[in-house]
């Protein structure tokens, strides 16, 4: 066990009464978190419940991380990675259509760019059900709307189709 600690590096470190802890405390707080099926930062932290309700159905979907952005209360409110590929997800608490003012939607267009995040929107009503929308299929028209038809069916095969495009 001792070989395999120190072959940790720069990860880990003796305390001094002997015990290892991780360096990173954001990742140790993570593993803390973690439970199998997936992870999701505990609802506490998250806060709203629209939040919790998304982060829960990426989190049952498969992605391996999923937590608050430090972009929340901006572009996106939870950053949710699967593969390596970073998802940035504007959460909205109402039913679809969503409508969002021009400012907002080229706040989340320019962010994803600078973030080089695959930017999608949730859609939660009020009994917790969560749909995902492409920005893609947005309509202009006093603003930004993204329609019914915005939905996306099967969000692991979207994401790995928007990853593929970015490349």
């Amino acid at each position: 066990m001792v070989n395999y600690l120190s072959r940790l590096g720069d990860v880990i470190r003796v305390r001094d009464d002997g015990h290892w802890e991780l360096v990173d405390r954001v990742m140790a707080l993570w593993l803390s978190w973690r439970a199998p099926g997936g992870a999701a930062v505990p609802t506490t932290v998250i806060g709203d419940e629209a939040e919790r309700a998304t982060g829960k159905a990426l989190a049952e979907l498969g992605f391996e991380l999923v937590y608050q952005s430090r972009a929340s209360r901006g572009a996106f409110d939870l950053l949710a990675i699967r593969a390596g590929v970073m998802v940035g997800v504007q959460v909205k608490r109402s039913p679809v259509p969503l409508h969002f003012t021009d400012a907002t939607w080229k706040r989340l267009e320019a962010e994803a760019k600078r973030l080089s995040w695959i930017p999608v929107v949730a859609s939660v009503s009020d009994e917790g059900a969560v749909t995902f929308l492409d920005p893609a299929k947005k309509r202009r028209r006093k603003g930004v709307s993204l329609p019914a038809t915005a939905r996306i069916d099967n969000l692991l095969m979207w994401v790995d189709r928007a990853a593929a495009a970015q490349r």
